[in-house]
């Protein structure tokens, strides 16, 4: 325990990098926050919609708003620009226009018709695994056969202003952050050592497995603080400006998600992003290790972290893949559609791929670190 908490003084548990954090706390803060007044009305009356309009779905509150979006379409047909009438959630018609024919009236009109999207696809693989089983096509029949049963079913059950969650879900300057305070509390970690001598001494004494697993469970230590901080904090900020409504609601029942092949909750989706995006910087953790391992200049190390990172953000910003970690750091990446690899036979989901992948990189890349530094300090 002592080398552990020896190693986590060294690397990030240091004021320099703790000021840094708070920094970009307070950049995600504003990035969070409604920069104008027209934004911050119209969240206030995206909130009053779903309060008068939430519950059960029906087709009378959709024919209910419906009218009230014509009435408003009318108000601004005839040229009027303030409105005071209680029959309008704001005083400017125009925002009354977006608000409802924009927002409110489509992700109302969603929730209610979602199953006949869920169900069609449903019937759409039912009808595949038929196709594919008279063919001899076990693959495709066995995936098939999956969809049918993930989009069985499925309804959204309440109306609910869940809208912000779409948001959060979206949110990844949070992430750009994490992968700052990596490079600045990691990856000078090895070098350091190499430069100033400390790596022989740690050899003489034999102490070189018990250096590298503590700085190995240091950086998992960061990475869960970073995940837990800045997830927590993220949901703090949405829930100031948004609210929590629909927390329980399926994934599905936001439009961006229609085709997700979870069932999840939006506040199980969260959870098990928590699992993935440690994962994920963990798995780049290791390879600023690796470089610093490699390196020995703690100057050099820390460009080449930088230099790595902003290469994996390059990549990931061109094509999502399940083996670049910072695809893994933003929930859209997989959760949006459904997609599986073929694993003898059987399908396997993106998701599930990616979490495998970031895992078995992790355990690659500290086997790597931990030979290599076996070798150097013989």
């Amino acid at each position: 325990m002592k080398i552990l908490f020896y190693e986590m003084r060294k690397s990030w548990l240091r004021a320099a990098v703790f000021i840094v954090l708070a920094v970009v706390t307070v950049l995600d803060f504003f990035r969070i926050y409604p920069a104008n007044n027209s934004r911050r009305a119209l969240y206030r009356g995206y909130n009053e919609v779903f309060f008068d309009y939430g519950g059960v779905p029906s087709e009378e509150k959709l024919q209910d708003l419906s009218q009230k979006a014509d009435a408003v379409d009318g108000a601004m047909l005839a040229g009027l620009v303030d409105v005071t009438s209680d029959d309008f959630y704001m005083e400017n018609a125009s925002r009354e226009d977006s608000l409802l024919n924009f927002n409110v009236k489509p992700q109302i009109e969603y929730m209610i018709t979602y199953p006949n999207i869920s169900n069609q696809i449903a019937l759409t693989a039912y009808e595949n695994v038929e196709l594919y089983k008279q063919s001899g096509r076990a693959y495709e029949t066995e995936k098939n056969a999956l969809i049918y049963k993930l989009y069985s079913g499925r309804n959204v059950p309440e109306i609910r202003g869940n809208k912000w969650a779409e948001r959060f879900l979206s949110h990844d300057f949070s992430s750009l952050a994490c992968l700052i305070l990596l490079v600045l509390g990691l990856s000078g970690s090895f070098s350091t050592e190499h430069e100033s001598g400390m790596s022989t001494l740690i050899g003489a004494y034999g102490k070189v497995r018990k250096t590298v697993a503590a700085k190995m469970l240091s950086a998992a230590v960061f990475c869960a603080f970073l995940t837990i901080w800045f997830t927590a904090f993220d949901l703090v900020f949405f829930n100031i400006f948004d609210g929590f409504d629909g927390i329980d609601l399926p994934l599905y029942s936001l439009s961006a998600y229609k085709f997700t092949p979870f069932n999840f909750s939006i506040l199980q989706t969260v959870l098990c992003w928590c699992l993935q995006r440690f994962l994920a910087l963990f798995a780049i953790a290791a390879a600023l290790y690796l470089i610093s391992e490699i390196s020995r200049n703690a100057v050099v190390a820390t460009a080449g972290g930088f230099a790595l990172c902003m290469l994996l953000v390059l990549l990931g910003g061109l094509r999502k893949n399940i083996f670049n970690p910072v695809s893994s750091l933003t929930p859209k990446s997989f959760l949006t559609e459904f997609k599986a690899y073929d694993i003898f036979g059987a399908p396997l989901l993106q998701p599930y791929a990616a979490l495998i992948a970031l895992v078995l990189e992790s355990l690659i890349i500290c086997g790597v670190i931990a030979v290599s530094e076996k070798l150097q300090r013989r």
